[in-house]
């Protein structure tokens, strides 16, 4: 199973927590998404695909090339 994939009552969950030198950027330290599958093959897709937009995400912040006010137009 992802790392990054849990399971609350029947619905799974994307969950990353945010790393300690990006804090600043996110009003949380954990992202917490709801899947809304009860199914474990399609959950597992769906966080795969959150997990790559989160990283690619985190790789920016932390190459500079998006800022906190580039940040809040993608959410």
């Amino acid at each position: 199973m992802s790392f990054h994939l849990t399971k609350c009552s029947n619905t799974y969950y994307f969950r990353l927590r945010i790393p300690q030198d990006l804090y600043s950027y996110f009003p949380t330290d954990e992202i917490k998404k709801s899947l809304r599958s009860h199914s474990l093959p399609a959950a597992k897709i769906l966080c795969s695909s959150w997990e790559d937009k989160f990283q690619n995400t985190l790789v920016l912040l932390r190459s500079g090339f998006v800022n906190e006010d580039g940040l809040a137009k993608t959410k």
